[in-house]
């Protein structure tokens, strides 16, 4: 996956004991650019940038011997605390041509709290390509039940995505339509994005094993339930150069 963008006002709040000691800092401008792994939930993956990349794990601001102004926000120790914590949060705060977030990440302890706020740019470029094959999928819309089976295919797609199982969705979808365009279940072909489903609702849920996936979904009262497997991998580096067109970038 190729990315492209600027990570703006970030502002990173640290807090201990319940608020009784709150660290803040704010940071200047971040640009984001390369090839990387596509990521399961883009919490993950900006939880790492800023660790890694934005503010390293050996950040640390020390107090001095003047007087402490009690206006300003100090940073005591290494920023990073060491520890186990729970996987991080993403709230979008906002829809406009510039994405606004809020990522939150908590300590197993529950003593630490880490708040970011962060703005992706309305430039951000997010480029994939996903090849899956072997797609299996069993459907039951209502009161019937579809089943498919295809090769597979392939599919690029141009987004930051929030979770993977979203383009996943979209690409097996768009497979099993694919599959019956031309064939007597043609006038069915809604099956895999039935019209009168709020794409909203479906709760979906993804599991992998190495290559293989199983991904589910379905709406709450099981009126509808797609239950799919396939193996999937990522085109990158020359493959993804013969399948994209990526010189804009």
């Amino acid at each position: 996956m190729r990315i492209v963008c600027t990570v703006k006002n970030i502002r990173i709040m640290r807090t201990r004991n319940l608020g009784s000691m709150d660290s803040e800092v704010i940071f200047s401008d971040y640009e984001l650019a390369g090839e990387f792994p596509a990521y399961d939930r883009l919490a993950d993956f900006m939880w790492r940038l800023f660790k890694e990349k934005i503010i390293p794990e050996g950040f640390e601001i020390e107090d001095n011997d003047d007087e402490i102004d009690k206006t300003v926000t100090r940073i005591q120790g290494r920023f990073w605390e060491d520890g186990d914590f729970y996987p991080p949060t993403l709230a979008l705060l906002n829809h406009g041509n510039a994405a606004k977030y809020l990522l939150c990440c908590t300590s197993k302890s529950l003593a630490t709290t880490y708040q970011i706020w962060f703005t992706l740019d309305k430039k951000r470029v997010g480029l994939y390509a996903f090849d899956m094959k072997n797609l299996h999928a069993v459907i039951t819309d209502k009161d019937k039940t579809y089943t498919s089976d295809d090769e597979g295919n392939k599919a690029e797609g141009f987004e930051i995505f929030e979770n993977i199982t979203r383009p996943l969705w979209e690409l097996a979808a768009n497979t099993i339509m694919f599959a019956q365009d031309g064939t007597e279940d043609e006038g069915t072909l809604d099956f895999a994005k039935p019209r009168w489903v709020d794409a909203s609702n479906i709760l979906t849920s993804l599991s992998r094993d190495s290559n293989k996936c199983h991904l589910t979904g379905r709406l709450p009262d099981n009126s509808y339930h797609a239950d799919m497997t396939f193996e999937f991998r990522e085109l990158l580096g020359d493959e993804f150069d013969e399948f994209v067109d990526a010189s804009d970038l």
